[in-house]
């Protein structure tokens, strides 16, 4: 086994003892560079062949501004200077230091009893006299730190104390944490070194070598070491999902929408008969914008937006019975779903049957957990031709969830502000046997295409693109896959298994 050390790893082993040894010391010791005796070190430590202590350091050095009054001294000592022969006023001694300077040494100085000032005049104390001509701690640690940068905790105590003080004061000390590692020889490795041959070893093979036979011992390799794994680029898996949904609705004969993250209230929710006072407006369900907090609407459409909250227009409907604001539809916010990419589209007044889809990020204030994120990305959709009925929207789900991997799936009647009627969509989870809420949909109610011109039905959806993860892959928490708490390794890792792909390690 001895001969399957490295060189650099014989030559440091040579030279290492039962006493602990710096770095510095090793490199030099060896003549080898910093970086050649930090990789062979590190080789004999995994190999148990060295021992390495570590000791945290704190490396004191001087700052720009200790560099300065190391040579012209301290703004204190100078102040001092100035006064230490006659009074002078404040404006003279406040002209030949900076503003820092003068503040701090003009404080210590009074707060000392080193100086007095009357009348705006600084006047030298016997006290401040006898400091002049001292020789204070404070230069001690500059002298101290003007050759080299110091370890904290070799300094003698007193000096500690004046350094944390020093510490205070603007670029008068910087401090470094580092940790100090030195090595030793183990009993493993006396018995390694034992064995070490001094002829050398050739470690690799060339054609001038066969020809000339000069070569010597050949160094062995492990070949049962293992290679570091090395990764190349990949998708993520929700890019994997996403690419795979964008594929199923452009099959299914749709085009793809595109919107902005922030939008306004009115698109987000008049245009889709939220009412001003609904609770899924408020801020602890809707990121607003803190600037700029308004953007521009359509005033034509708007006008009639206020008369279909405040009287239902003339579509048979009472409205909401309130007085809308203009002010409150205004509001910038990040959007929470991307629905109202849909009324944008729809607001295009495109002569029927059209269907569109979009896959984008939305932002809510949720509750983190296992099913729930506050940033996700919502499977946006809508039909627009004659004679839909809900029928038609379950069987458009039932195609689309067989094409991604749901086999089992079911409705439930639900409500909505904008679509009447109103159903979500579940799912079988096999892994937990448990259902799992895939998405909401219905048909836009008259409230909501009235005031764009539209007469023909409207079937929709808004469905969680994470939820389809579990479905996919081998992972129980969305959490793992979208947000802080996400696992490069499992995401590294993720493998292909019967046309899906498998999450978790290979």
């Amino acid at each position: 086994m001895t001969q399957t050390l490295h060189p650099l790893e014989t030559h440091i082993l040579k030279i290492l003892s039962n006493k602990p040894q710096r770095v510095i010391d090793i490199i030099k010791k060896t003549g080898l560079d910093q970086g050649q005796v930090r990789k062979a070190l590190a080789w004999l430590a995994d190999k148990e062949l060295a021992h390495v202590d570590q000791e945290a350091q704190q490396i004191i050095s001087l700052g720009q501004s200790a560099k300065k009054s190391r040579i012209s001294g301290l703004p204190e000592k100078r102040v001092l200077k100035i006064v230490e022969k006659s009074p002078q006023p404040m404006s003279i001694i406040r002209a030949k230091l900076d503003s820092d300077e003068f503040n701090h040494a003009i404080g210590f100085l009074k707060k000392q009893g080193y100086v007095s000032i009357l009348d705006g005049v600084v006047h030298a104390t016997s006290l401040g006299r006898g400091y002049y001509y001292s020789k204070t701690d404070e230069e001690r640690v500059l002298e101290l730190l003007f050759e080299k940068e110091y370890d904290y905790h070799l300094l003698p105590e007193e000096l500690q104390t004046t350094v944390h003080e020093l510490a205070k004061r603007k670029g008068m000390i910087e401090i470094k944490n580092r940790v100090q590692r030195a090595y030793n020889i183990t009993k493993k490795g006396v018995e390694k070194r034992s064995k070490v041959q001094d002829k050398a070893l050739t470690g690799k093979l060339t054609p001038a070598l066969l020809k000339k036979k000069e070569w010597g011992l050949f160094r062995e390799y492990d070949i049962h070491v293992t290679a570091p794994r090395v990764y190349g680029g990949r998708k993520h898996v929700l890019r994997e999902i996403e690419k795979r949904v964008k594929e199923i609705f452009i099959e299914m004969g749709f085009e793809e929408m595109r919107s902005n993250f922030v939008d306004t209230a009115f698109w987000n929710f008049d245009v889709m008969f939220f009412p001003q006072d609904h609770p899924g407006r408020e801020i602890m369900d809707t990121y607003y914008l803190d600037f700029p907090k308004e953007g521009n609407i359509p005033r034509g459409l708007a006008k009639k937006i206020k008369d279909i909250h405040e009287t239902g227009g003339s579509t048979g409907s009472k409205g909401h019975q309130y007085e809308w604001s203009e002010r409150v539809a205004n509001q910038l916010l990040l959007r929470a779903h991307t629905t109202q990419t849909s009324f944008r589209y729809l607001a295009k007044g495109r002569a029927p049957p059209y269907k569109y889809f979009s896959v984008d990020r939305v932002f809510r204030n949720e509750t983190l957990d296992a099913t729930h994120l506050n940033e996700f990305h919502q499977i946006e959709g809508f039909v627009v031709a004659k004679g839909l009925t809900l029928k038609n929207l379950c069987g458009m789900f039932k195609e689309f969830y067989q094409k991604i991997g749901v086999n089992k799936v079911k409705f439930k009647p639900t409500y909505n502000p904008y679509t009447e009627p109103s159903m979500e969509i579940f799912g079988y989870w096999e892994s937990q046997k448990k259902w799992l809420e895939l998405g909401n949909s219905g048909m836009f109610r008259p409230e909501t295409l009235k005031p764009l011109g539209i007469t023909v039905p409207v079937i929709a959806w808004g469905l969680a693109l994470e939820r389809l993860v579990p479905f996919q892959y081998k992972v129980d928490d969305i959490r793992q896959v979208l947000g802080h708490f996400v696992d490069i390794d499992s995401i590294r890792n993720a493998h292909l298994i019967r046309g899906l792909i498998e999450y978790g390690s290979t």
